[in-house]
C-alpha cells in the first residue's frame, strides 16, 4: 500500500530481477508523515526550476476571444514566472492535493481593429490538483488526475500606447480561461507523472550486499494515503548467483509502525528478518584444536571430558590433549523478535576427536547445542548491521562412540567456549551488513529503532 505520486512513464531507474518467487507476501512496509511527502514532493518539482521550465516551455496557440470579434490575441507566451509555491496536502479519502501558486509574467501581441502592438500582463495563478495512485502491477502504479481547478486573476496590464486596460482586459481574460487553463492541468499531469517515475526510483531499488548477494525492494502494492500518513509495502527478493530467495508468506498480520514524530518509520517482517539472516550467516563447519590460543578454558574442557571416562574401559581412552573439536550450524536460524528484545536461535552440533596411540584422530563423541543469542541492531550509512550475545545454552547428547557418558558437567565449558570461539564468527559475518533503501530520499543513518512484536522498526 502507497500513497502519493504516481508512477505512468516505465517504472524505475532499475531493472527488477527475473525469475521471483510468486504467492509472497510484503516484507517491508515504510510509513511517511504528510511532511516528508509535501517536502519530497515540492523539492522534486522546484529542482533546476522544474515546475518554472514546464511553464514557460507552454505554447498558446492563437485563438481568437469571446471579447468584440476585431479583438484577439497572437504570439502569446509565458515571459517569466515569480516565487512559484507548492504545497501538498493528503486526504483521508486516499487521494492527495497539489496546491500551486505563482505569479506569471505574459507576453503577447494585440489586435484590436486596426491596431496592433505587443503588450505584456501580470497574472496570478491558484491551481489545485487532485490525485491518487491507481492500477498496480509489478511494482508499477499510475497517476489518475481527478480533478484541476484553475484560477487566473489579472494584477496588472501593461499597455505602451494609448489603449486603456479596459479594453484589453476582456480579451486576455477570455484566452486565460479557455485556452490556458486545459494547457497548465496538462503541464501539471506530466509533471506528476514525472515526480512518480522518481518517487518509484527510491523505491524500487537494487542494492548490493557486498559480495554475498544482491537485494531488491519492489513496490507491493497501491501506496497507502490518508490524511497523517503514506504507507508503502515492498517486498523484499534477495538473488544468491542464480538463485532467488524470498521471505515466506507470513500468516499474521503485523501491525504498522507509529510514527510520532519521525519523518519515517521502516518496518522489518520477522520473516524477513529470518531471511535476511540466513543469508548472512553462511558458516560452514568450524574445525580446531582446544588449546589455550584458542580457548582459555582448553585444559579445564579437557580435563572434563577425561574425566566422563575415568571409571570406565575404552580403547579411546585415556583422552590425550589436545581435543579436536568441529562446530557444524544445523537446521534453519531463526530470529524471535518481541516487544523491546530479539532473540537469534541456533542449533549447532559439536563433535569431541581424540588423538589414539597411532597419532589418528578417532570420534569421542557429538553434542547437539540450541543457543540463544540475545540480539541488537544499528543502522548507519543505509546498512543495517545486526550484533549478538550469548544468552543460554541447552545441551542435549546426539550420539557416543563410547557408551552412555553425563554431560552435565560440560555444559558451562560448552557456554564458554561457544562465547570465545563461535559467537564471534557469527559477529564477524554479520558485519557485511545488510544495504537498506532511501525511500524518498531518506538516508538512514544512526535512527531509533526498536523492536515490536513481530517487526524490526527503525524510524528517522
Amino acid at each position: 500500500m502507497w500513497g502519493f505520486l504516481g508512477l505512468v512513464v516505465f517504472v524505475s531507474l532499475v531493472n527488477p530481477l527475473q525469475g521471483v518467487p510468486k504467492d509472497t507476501s510484503p516484507a517491508v512496509v515504510s510509513v511517511f508523515s504528510p511532511e516528508a511527502l509535501r517536502r519530497y514532493v515540492i523539492t522534486t518539482l522546484l529542482h533546476n526550476d522544474m515546475l518554472q521550465n514546464y511553464i514557460l516551455a507552454i505554447r498558446i496557440p492563437d485563438i481568437p476571444s469571446k471579447a468584440p470579434a476585431e479583438h484577439w490575441i497572437t504570439n502569446m507566451y509565458v515571459l517569466r514566472v515569480f516565487l512559484p509555491h507548492v504545497n501538498l496536502e493528503l486526504q483521508e479519502t486516499g487521494s492527495a492535493m497539489l496546491i500551486i501558486k505563482a505569479r506569471l509574467h505574459f507576453s503577447a501581441k494585440g489586435h484590436f481593429g486596426k491596431h496592433v502592438e505587443r503588450f505584456d500582463f501580470i497574472v496570478d495563478l491558484d491551481m489545485v490538483i487532485g490525485f491518487r495512485f491507481v492500477n498496480y502491477f509489478n511494482g508499477l502504479i499510475e497517476v489518475k488526475v481527478e480533478s484541476c481547478k484553475t484560477d487566473f486573476k489579472i494584477a496588472k496590464i501593461i499597455l505602451p500606447s494609448h489603449l486603456q486596460s479596459h479594453t484589453v482586459r476582456p480579451v486576455v481574460a477570455s484566452v486565460l480561461s479557455d485556452t490556458l487553463q486545459g494547457l497548465v492541468c496538462h503541464v501539471v499531469e506530466v509533471l506528476l507523472k514525472f515526480v512518480k517515475t522518481d518517487l518509484l526510483s527510491t523505491i524500487n531499488v537494487i542494492l548490493p550486499m557486498g559480495k554475498v548477494a544482491t537485494i531488491e525492494y519492489r513496490l507491493a502494492s497501491v501506496p497507502l494515503i490518508s490524511a497523517h500518513v503514506f504507507t508503502v509495502e515492498k517486498h523484499m527478493f534477495i538473488r544468491i548467483g542464480s538463485r532467488t530467495i524470498a521471505p515466506p508468506p507470513r500468516s499474521i498480520v503485523y501491525p504498522v509502525p507509529s510514527l510520532k514524530d519521525n519523518a519515517l518509520c521502516f518496518g522489518m517482517t520477522e520473516p524477513c528478518a529470518d531471511t535476511v539472516l540466513s543469508v548472512l550467516l553462511q558458516m560452514g563447519a568450524l574445525e580446531f584444536m582446544v588449546t589455550p590460543q584458542i580457548f582459555s578454558a582448553a585444559e579445564e574442557l579437557t580435563t572434563a571430558v577425561s574425566a566422563l571416562f575415568a571409571h570406565g574401559k575404552c580403547p579411546k581412552c585415556p583422552v590425550k590433549s589436545p581435543l579436536k573439536i568441529t562446530i557444524t550450524v544445523v537446521g534453519d536460524k531463526r530470529l524471535v523478535i518481541e516487544p523491546k528484545k530479539a532473540t537469534l536461535k541456533i542449533t549447532i552440533e559439536i563433535t569431541f576427536y581424540s588423538k589414539g596411540p597411532t597419532g589418528a584422530f578417532s570420534n569421542l563423541f557429538t553434542l547437539k547445542v540450541n543457543i540463544r543469542l540475545t540480539t541488537q541492531a544499528s543502522v548507519h550509512d543505509c546498512f543495517l548491521y545486526f550484533v549478538t550475545k550469548m544468552l543460554s545454552v541447552e545441551v542435549l547428547l546426539l550420539h557416543s562412540d563410547v557408551g552412555p557418558i553425563d554431560i552435565a558437567p560440560l555444559e558451562k565449558w560448552m557456554q564458554l567456549l561457544l562465547e570465545e570461539a563461535f559467537v564471534p564468527q557469527v559477529n564477524d559475518l554479520l558485519q557485511v551488513g545488510f544495504p537498506l533503501p532511501s525511500p524518498l530520499d531518506i538516508q538512514l543513518n544512526y535512527p531509533y529503532i526498536h523492536w515490536m512484536l513481530g517487526m524490526l522498526v527503525i524510524c528517522a
